[in-house]
């Protein structure tokens, strides 16, 4: 069987498009009446502003939570990776505004 490669996915270079996926990232939460941290925005602004990529922002979120697993308030770590995840659907290339992929999306990263 021959190898099969893919081409790595770049992070979006656009400042604009990246505050738009955090801003509708964080929105969405505001649904279920979460709120990001500050520290998750301040990744989020290091990561508008180029200073971070989008890996460093998820692998920093992630670490920070094992850090402080029994020092953190549950709704915000619950916020904060729900909008990574979302902020990753967004960011995809393939990503459709239909209703069997959001279903898909949902079942797969937002059902405990």
């Amino acid at each position: 069987m021959d190898e099969i490669i893919y081409d790595k996915v770049e992070d979006e270079k656009n400042s604009k498009i990246k505050e738009l996926y955090w801003d509708i990232a964080f929105g969405l939460q505001e649904v279920d009446e979460l709120k990001p941290s500050k520290y998750m925005i301040e990744l989020s602004a290091s990561h508008i502003s180029g200073k971070k990529t989008y890996q460093q922002v998820k692998e920093e979120i992630t670490t920070h939570y094992k850090k402080n697993k029994y020092n953190h308030n549950d709704d915000e770590e619950e916020a904060d990776e729900v909008s990574v995840a979302i902020y990753e659907i967004l960011s995809n290339k393939s990503f459709r505004f239909d209703y069997l992929t959001l279903k898909n999306y949902h079942q797969n990263y937002f059902v405990i």
